[in-house]
């Protein structure tokens, strides 16, 4: 892991958190990303792209939720694709009863899919034929889409960073990102020094993120052994 690899996806994904909600206050303005479209780069499909040439990268939080395309679905995910080529993917893994990983934001189904309840109270043989709702409250075609669907369907298109919500085992996000040989394209973000040191131990060539508020945190970083570039 080569330097700064974990301090360079906090500063990015704290930068580009803030850039994605102004941008949802104004979904209505779908022109001004086709308008960006015209003038981005290549895309940037692999992180070690992106050591060997940095510069700002934009991230679509919860996917780029856009009416009529609802968070955390893969739809989404290529439309904005089809607009910014060079976009980061932020998204959230979530487990079912029966420990399939889906993404969804939310503790509960009912915000944004017809299902209701618990994610974890629902087995995914159930969650599937389930469709998912946009911000607007509209019902949309589109279905909830596995871990493995979003890895097979992301590689070679876009960098993610994947959002594990609380109560999903660490370890079976990294095996998954495993099987799909995904450590290059897919980060895990973390909020405390310890998950991250649990990640970095799981598979030490995935990229991190972790939150650092302060100095002191930072300070942490330096001394959980999680190699920094120079």
């Amino acid at each position: 892991m080569q330097a700064y690899k974990v301090i360079w996806v906090v500063f990015l994904c704290s930068f580009l958190a803030w850039s994605c909600q102004r941008a949802e206050k104004k979904t209505e303005e779908t022109n001004v990303a086709t308008e960006k479209s015209e003038v981005s780069s290549p895309a940037i499909v692999t992180f070690e792209q992106w050591f060997k040439n940095p510069k700002p990268l934009i991230s679509a939080h919860r996917g780029g939720p856009y009416p009529g395309f609802p968070e955390n679905a893969i739809e989404t995910f290529q439309n904005i694709v089809d607009q910014i080529p060079g976009v980061i993917i932020e998204c959230d893994v979530s487990m079912t009863e029966d420990s399939v990983l889906v993404l969804m934001h939310d503790k509960t189904l009912d915000r944004t899919s017809t299902a209701s309840g618990e994610v974890n109270h629902i087995k995914y043989s159930a969650l599937k034929n389930e469709l998912l709702i946009d911000n607007n409250g509209d019902t949309t075609s589109f279905k909830v889409p596995t871990l493995d669907d979003v890895l097979m369907w992301g590689k070679g298109k876009v960098l993610f960073t994947l959002d594990v919500k609380r109560g999903v085992p660490f370890e079976k996000v990294i095996a998954t990102v495993e099987r799909f040989e995904a450590e290059s394209f897919a980060a895990i973000i973390t909020y405390r020094i310890e998950d991250a040191s649990l990640v970095y131990s799981l598979n030490s060539e995935v990229i991190i993120s972790v939150s650092a508020r302060d100095d002191g945190a930072l300070g942490q970083i330096v001394k959980s052994g999680i190699p920094t570039k120079n």
